[in-house]
C-alpha cells in the first residue's frame, strides 16, 4: 500500500470518529429523561402504595417489603418497555426523547399533587399505624436495608439488559 493511500485511509478513520453519531445525545437523554421519568412514577407509587397501607391494618413489614417491591418491579418493566421501543425502531429517537421528557415532567406534577389528594383520604388508623410503622423500622434496623440492596440488585439487571441489547442496531 502507497503512503498516500494510507494516509488517506487515516484520515477517513479520524474523520468517523471526530464526527459524533448523529443519534448518540438523543440517545443519552433518552436515558437520562427516562430513568428519571421511571423513578419519579416509581417513588410516586411506592408512596401511595405505602399510605394505602397505612390507612388499613398492615404489618410494617410488609408495608416496607411492598413498597420496596413495587418501587424495583416498576424500574424494571420500565426498562424493559423502553429497550424494546428503542430496538423495534418504529419510533424515532426524537419522538422517544420527546416522550420521555414529558413522561418526566408528568411523573413530577403528580408527584407535586399527590401529598394535596392524598391528605385528604387519610383514614383515623394512618397516624396509628404511621406510628407503629417507624417504631418497628427503628426497632429492626436490618429493613432499611431492603432498597438499598433491591437498588444494587436493580443496577446489576439494568446493565446486564443493556449489554444482551448491546448489539440491536
Amino acid at each position: 500500500m502507497k503512503k498516500t493511500e494510507q494516509k488517506n485511509e487515516i484520515t477517513i478513520i479520524q474523520k468517523d470518529l471526530s464526527k459524533p453519531q448523529k443519534n448518540l445525545f438523543l440517545l443519552i437523554g433518552i436515558g437520562i429523561f427516562s430513568w428519571e421519568g421511571i423513578g419519579s412514577f416509581a417513588f410516586l407509587f411506592e408512596k401511595i402504595l405505602k399510605d394505602i397501607l397505612l390507612n388499613i391494618k398492615v404489618s410494617p413489614n410488609i408495608i416496607e417489603w411492598s413498597a420496596a417491591l413495587i418501587n424495583f418491579f416498576i424500574y424494571i418493566i420500565g426498562i424493559i418497555i423502553l429497550a424494546k421501543v428503542i430496538i423495534k425502531k418504529k419510533i424515532s429517537y426524537l419522538k422517544i426523547f420527546i416522550v420521555s421528557l414529558l413522561f418526566l415532567l408528568i411523573a413530577q406534577v403528580l408527584q407535586f399533587i399527590e401529598p394535596i389528594i392524598n391528605n385528604n383520604l387519610r383514614t383515623d388508623l394512618y397516624l396509628n399505624n404511621s406510628i407503629q410503622y417507624y417504631d418497628f423500622l427503628s426497632e429492626h434496623p436490618l429493613y432499611y436495608s431492603i432498597s438499598p440492596i433491591l437498588g444494587i440488585v436493580l443496577w446489576l439487571l439494568v446493565a446486564i439488559i443493556i449489554y444482551l441489547k448491546r448489539n440491536y442496531n
